[in-house]
């Protein structure tokens, strides 16, 4: 992860203007060269995986491009399957743009400032952000974990397909094994399941004991597992009614919006920095963030997950509607 904006230099008539810092913006490249082996990811469906580019990126693979996104806050992928070289080089372009300024009223950085990764799947898998678990209604002595997930079918043929799905403790032994009834899905389908996991006596997650559990859901084909997702959660139980509760006892938010920059760090902060922050915070008693004014990485979601946050992830600052007169913001 890589905040060219924050290396400077700092100047007084920079487009981004003391809103932004008085930091550069504009066009940067990035190129890398990769090679997937042929002998294990031949006949795979690959996708190329961003975790946030800031801000309005364009992707390009082996000269082709793969897309175009405006918005620096938010995951994105591209299949490049058809594009990809097994066993031979291949490069990887990204263009970043930031020249439109003033594009926030904070500072919102430039370039690859999240992770990037390349997913080498069977062509039956689990679709991207599909598994959605739900704990309804538990209590200390037992409780449900509610799974849907959707599985795609890439291939030139149509499978027959079951999903199993398997909960541990943090730390804990895995408990049994649940399956959903396999399904036929066609070439170029998808198809939905659900199950339920039976816990008994679960830890529930609370502020001061946010305890987690994982969901790992395999994707099976004739018996075989050929794709697996791994979801972390925790079980427990919220409610708005005149008042929010957390496992029955009444909530009060102690909360603070903060901007997901770490200062001289910039965007690109390593995630001790993000830990750090959030230590800071819940020593003097916040137990909820909001996301100002966008959507976070994954590795602050994760990190709030197991120190024991409530979290208000914010979708993004604007969408019709400037803040200002000036048109560099997210409604462009």
């Amino acid at each position: 992860p890589h905040d060219w904006s924050v290396e400077g230099p700092f100047d007084a008539n920079a487009p981004m203007t003391g809103r932004g810092g008085y930091l550069a913006s504009g066009i940067g490249w990035y190129r890398n060269h990769f090679t997937l082996p042929a002998a294990v990811t031949s006949g795979k469906q690959v996708y190329i995986e961003f975790d946030g580019v800031m801000g309005n990126s364009t992707i390009y693979l082996n000269g082709t491009q793969l897309g175009n996104h405006p918005y620096g806050y938010v995951s994105f992928r591209y299949d490049a399957t058809k594009n990809i070289k097994f066993g031979s080089d291949n490069v990887l372009s990204v263009k970043t743009d930031t020249t439109i300024q003033p594009a926030s009223r904070f500072y919102s950085g430039a370039g690859i400032y999240r992770h990037v990764r390349v997913l080498a799947t069977d062509p039956v898998h689990v679709d991207q952000y599909a598994t959605y678990v739900q704990t309804p209604s538990p209590t200390t002595t037992s409780a449900t974990v509610h799974v849907t997930t959707s599985v795609v079918n890439s291939g030139t043929a149509s499978q027959s397909v079951s999903i199993q799905g398997i909960v541990s403790p943090a730390g804990g032994t895995a408990l049994a094994p649940v399956t959903a009834a396999a399904q036929t899905i066609a070439a170029g389908a998808s198809a939905s399941f659900t199950f339920d996991v039976p816990v008994a006596t679960p830890k529930l997650w609370d502020l001061a004991n946010p305890n987690m559990y994982q969901l790992v859901t395999n994707v099976q084909v004739g018996g075989t597992t050929v794709d697996d997702d791994v979801t972390p959660f925790g079980i427990r139980d919220l409610k708005f009614n005149g008042g929010m509760t957390l496992n029955g006892k009444s909530l009060k938010f102690q909360g603070v919006a903060n901007h997901q920059d770490y200062h001289g760090l910039g965007l690109a902060a390593p995630q001790r920095a993000m830990q750090r922050r959030l230590a800071q915070l819940k020593a003097i008693g916040v137990n909820s963030i909001r996301t100002a004014h966008d959507p976070p990485s994954p590795e602050f979601l994760d990190l709030t997950d197991r120190m024991g946050f409530l979290v208000l992830d914010e979708f993004t600052d604007v969408w019709g509607a400037h803040k200002y007169q000036d048109v560099g913001d997210y409604a462009l």
